[in-house]
């Protein structure tokens, strides 16, 4: 199966602060995804004005970010006739592009599609035929260029899940009827999101969604984030996108250069859970320290990525932990997730499957085929610890190879470390 990003879509300049619009938001976003899993990227480009364009000069500059910052990941726009009316100028923008996306989105409902179509593919960009309606499917067998496209997105307009359900199952049925066979990928709106997901993985077909966090906050609900760096900062942008994140510390004023301390910090009153990440890789910072005791019932939610297992953890202080293991823990793409029992109860929404916690945690993590390897791997580095002496003669040496380093770097005025003192990072050094 393969989870398709999409970055931005319709949603005009302000309609959330997070929603990336200049080509380097959207580089720095499709890195964010590709790092959560997603295999391809969409975007709909846009002009410096922030309207959407498929103008050479801003094709060129948002499709060679991305490959710049991702290169190997397949990218993809829209080219919808809303973009650029005069169907003319929308071919003579195809044939100037100098770096045109590995693929590109055709609505069939629209009169030129075939002529687009027809002009993309004499630039060797894949086609992704827009089906969203079942007249669109007939429109594309009827055409004779069904063999020529790589995938069908099959996207209803409905925003109500059962509808949309309904319309997705006739747009299909009407391509099986004629013997089309080509890869599919769901995209729903609105209310349908979960539910055309949902049916993707059931029955095996790839997905276009924009990837959201947020399965334990309510909706309109708070959560209280540490505003401590780069990926803290991304926590905080995607959370924003069903409650409100309220910044609890923050140590920006001073280019992330410290984690706040206990006296700086402000909790809302009444936060569902509090997030913070314990070592920031870029900036060079790590908590060495639990934050203050949150108010209410709120727990502890925890991006341990960069430095899982390089100390023992006390695991009941915390609601949700994770981490990716491609820092201390092994491959990338293993993730591990550590979530206390009453917080597993407290899912808020109903998701997908493949997003469900608590059906993961039934499961035992095997409710589809995990990444054995990868798996295999991470049990060979716990192996390792445990003859080394546990977490404990890790963290030992962890601190001894640190201030080493540190001793050297601070005998030189050559060198001037970027984090405060008492906040450096055993794991890395800015």
């Amino acid at each position: 199966m393969i989870l398709q990003a999409c970055l931005n879509g319709v949603r005009p300049p302000g309609w959330h602060p997070a929603l990336p619009v200049t080509a380097e938001d959207l580089a720095e976003d499709g890195r964010a995804c590709v790092r959560a899993g997603a295999a391809e990227l969409h975007v709909h480009v846009r002009g410096r004005d922030g309207r959407e364009s498929l103008a050479p000069a801003d094709v060129d500059r948002t499709v060679g970010a991305l490959r710049a910052r991702l290169p190997g990941t397949l990218v993809g726009i829209s080219t919808g006739a809303w973009i650029e009316p005069d169907a003319d100028r929308r071919l003579a923008c195809i044939d100037g592009w100098r770096r045109p996306p590995d693929h590109a989105s055709v609505n069939l409902g629209e009169d030129a599609a075939p002529l687009v179509i027809g002009r993309l593919r004499a630039r060797g960009v894949a086609i992704e035929a827009g089906l969203a309606v079942p007249d669109d499917a007939r429109r594309l067998i009827e055409s004779g260029l069904a063999p020529f496209v790589l995938r069908v997105l099959v996207e209803p307009d409905e925003g109500d899940p059962r509808e949309a359900l309904d319309t997705a199952g006739a747009i299909l049925a009407v391509l099986k009827g004629a013997g089309i066979e080509k890869p599919v990928l769901l995209h729903g709106v609105e209310g349908a999101v979960w539910p055309l997901l949902d049916r993707a993985f059931k029955e095996g077909y790839a997905a276009r969604i924009g990837l959201e966090d947020g399965d334990r906050l309510p909706e309109g609900g708070t959560a209280d984030y540490f505003e401590t760096g780069k990926w803290a900062s991304d926590s905080i942008n995607q959370a924003g996108l069903y409650g409100k994140a309220h910044i609890a510390g923050s140590s920006k004023a001073t280019n992330f250069d410290r984690i706040p301390d206990d006296a700086d910090i402000r909790y809302s009153d009444n936060p569902t859970y509090v997030h913070f990440t314990s070592n920031n890789t870029i900036m060079g910072t790590e908590w060495h320290r639990m934050p203050p005791t949150p108010p209410g019932d709120a727990w502890f939610v925890c991006d341990a990525s960069s430095d899982i297992y390089s100390r023992p953890i006390d695991v009941t202080k915390y609601g949700f932990l994770y981490a990716g293991g491609q820092k201390n823990l092994g491959p990338a793409g293993t993730v591990l997730v550590i979530v206390r029992d009453d917080v597993l109860e407290r899912q808020v929404r109903k998701l997908p499957w493949m997003l469900d916690y608590k059906l993961q945690a039934a499961k035992e993590s095997r409710y589809n085929t995990p990444p054995t390897f990868g798996i295999y791997l991470m049990g060979q580095v716990f192996k390792w610890i445990e003859r080394q002496g546990g977490l404990k003669a890790i963290e030992k040496y962890n601190k001894e190879k640190a201030q080493v380093l540190y001793d050297a770097i601070d005998a030189t005025p050559f060198y001037t470390p970027h984090a405060r003192l008492h906040d450096r990072s055993l794991m890395n050094i800015t």
